[in-house]
């Protein structure tokens, strides 16, 4: 008998469905001891029934797949539940499943992925558990429902699912199901579609254990297949200073920056260093590599992968950004000065909104420095953007020309080039003076 008040009213609430059940997340993650979050619930009426139950409590029914059996109901007390009726499956092709509706909870289960995620709970807290869920629950293990091929070949995602579940929960993976994930982990790109994949990334970023789920990816040979970060194959075999990185390898490097981030940050994590793939060479002082120009390179890199996995394009271009200057910081660090006024204003002109992105990342890398730190604070804006603009030059008797054709004609574009160049470096923002000093023979 399981017992949680917000389940159970859930399930008293909706005790007028036939064979309610909560399932899903929510009751294995009861069971591992967390607080559940979304609850799902699962009953024999069919969907038309199901709504007209509904209906008579006044309660608003809305669809968001029908056709599989699930509505999502408006309920008065607890927002939006969503309710599906019992299912079983006809046919899959490793994408999409074609269900027929079920008559018990036991077949619905049967359909689930892993044992820890085929477990129901009746309203009177009592637990349907057919496959020993509740088992590998208690020993912490990861097993797939039935036969592992199958599991697979129905749905090509389980294969993420089962390494996030892995590292999420602490589990160890049965043997018969590694072998299984093992196997068919070079078809998942070519048989998931990209969004799904990038949708189960970002499931995994908000766990703890993300920075190992990524290493268990590489290791899989998943992480580096042609659709998804092919950029990264070799990061295993690529050293790093021991004195500024005691990770070891790339690999443990990026692995580490993602455990170290908040999950808003790890695609800035897991890219940061891609250029150094490509720009690796033999270091001189050591057994390792130096990786010079690698920041251009992975901004290069980034700008291509973010468009191949359809990032968000917010996303993307902070991505590119933090990838092209994410050496700024470590190199001030390294040399042990203050940064100068000129150097902290195209530092944060450079990174713009994307500043704090920045920082975020270094700080992941470790404790920062005072020179560092300071690079980072935040100048006015008035330092920062173009103090002498294209209307001073009118008021001033200019005639806007690109190519100017008498020679009392000034080229915009140049006059305020000189003008916002001398603002960066001098820290001056009167118009007027920076206009004369634009106009001074160079």
């Amino acid at each position: 008998m399981l017992r949680h008040a917000r389940l159970l009213a859930h399930l008293n609430g909706f005790a007028f469905l036939p064979a309610v059940h909560a399932v899903g997340g929510a009751i294995r993650d009861l069971l591992f001891g967390l607080e559940p979050s979304d609850i799902d619930l699962a009953t024999r009426a069919r969907p038309a029934e199901l709504s007209s139950l509904v209906a008579a409590r006044g309660w608003t029914v809305v669809p968001v797949g029908e056709g599989h059996g699930t509505v999502k109901v408006i309920h008065p007390r607890f927002g939006p539940v969503e309710v599906t009726t019992f299912r079983r499956d006809l046919s899959t092709d490793g994408r999409r499943a074609t269900v027929a509706f079920a008559s018990t909870i036991e077949e619905d289960l049967s359909r689930r992925d892993f044992t820890i995620n085929a477990v129901a709970m009746r309203p009177d807290g009592g637990v349907i558990d057919p496959f020993g869920g509740v088992g590998d629950i208690r020993y912490r293990r990861l097993r797939f429902v039935g036969d592992p091929g199958t599991r697979v070949r129905e749905d090509y995602l389980r294969v993420l699912r089962g390494f996030r579940f892995a590292r999420r929960y602490d589990l160890e993976i049965d043997g018969p199901t590694r072998t299984a994930m093992l196997r068919y982990a070079a078809e998942v790109p070519d048989r998931v579609s990209i969004e799904r994949i990038v949708a189960e990334f970002d499931r995994a970023f908000e766990d703890p254990a993300a920075g190992a789920y990524i290493a268990d990816l590489y290791g899989a040979g998943l992480l580096i297949q042609r659709r998804v970060v092919p950029e990264l194959a070799g990061v295993d075999g690529l050293r790093l200073d021991p004195d500024r990185h005691p990770e070891g390898s790339l690999l443990e490097h990026i692995a580490r920056v993602i455990g170290e981030s908040p999950p808003s940050h790890r695609w800035h994590a897991l890219f940061h260093d891609i250029g150094k793939v490509v720009s690796a060479r033999s270091s001189s002082r050591g057994p390792w590599h130096c990786y010079p120009d690698h920041e251009e390179v992975g901004a290069r890199q980034v700008r291509l992968i973010a468009r191949r996995l359809k990032l968000d394009r917010a996303l993307s271009t902070s991505l590119e950004v933090v990838t092209r200057h994410h050496g700024i910081p470590f190199r001030m660090a390294a040399l042990g000065r203050f940064p100068t006024d000129a150097e902290r204003r195209r530092f944060q002109v450079a990174l713009g909104v994307y500043l704090a992105d920045l920082r975020t990342l270094h700080r992941a890398h470790g404790p920062t420095t005072p020179a560092v730190s300071r690079l980072f604070e935040p100048l006015p804006r008035a330092e920062l953007e173009p103090a002498l603009k294209g209307r001073h030059l009118v008021a001033a008797g200019f005639r806007h020309a690109d190519e100017p054709s008498a020679p009392d004609e000034r080229n915009f574009s140049a006059v305020l080039a000189r003008a916002y160049e001398y603002q960066l470096e001098m820290g001056e923002i009167d118009p007027q003076a920076l206009l004369t000093e634009a106009l001074l023979p160079k």
